[in-house]
């Protein structure tokens, strides 16, 4: 398959003097992958970070990751977050912090739930232990 960049260094080439012959159709080339905008409008699924209290039960063993939400702008943060079944779970740092707490007491606990309570700056959480 030729591309426009392709045209356009072939179009540079011209420029210094040489010559390269195509037929009219060379460039007309369709990439059967590429999908159109509303194809990718009907299959968009939005990306979601869950929380944590969402879940039935965490395991104690799962993998912890940070990310920076709105990078570069004065509504940065970061977040701690967890994958399972490939949906992300926002893992609040008072999570984290009750649930040191419940492994000091007993370091043989292997999963956890979370109780939610509340909306934005008002919302509490309970850790217990499973």
């Amino acid at each position: 398959m030729h591309t426009y960049k392709d045209k356009q260094k072939d179009q540079q080439l011209t420029d210094y003097g040489f010559s390269i012959p195509h037929s009219k159709d060379y460039w007309i080339a369709e990439d059967k992958n590429m999908a159109t905008i509303k194809e990718n409008a009907e299959q968009y699924v939005p990306l979601e970070t869950k929380n944590v209290a969402e879940l039935k039960q965490v395991s104690v063993d799962l993998e912890i990751m940070n990310k920076v939400a709105n990078e570069g702008t004065p509504e940065e943060f970061n977040y701690n977050y967890i994958i399972v079944n490939e949906i992300e779970y926002r893992v609040p740092n008072v999570v984290l912090k009750q649930l040191k707490a419940i492994l000091a007491e007993n370091n043989k606990v292997t999963h956890f739930k979370v109780l939610k309570d509340g909306e934005g700056l008002k919302t509490t959480y309970l850790v217990m232990a499973v």
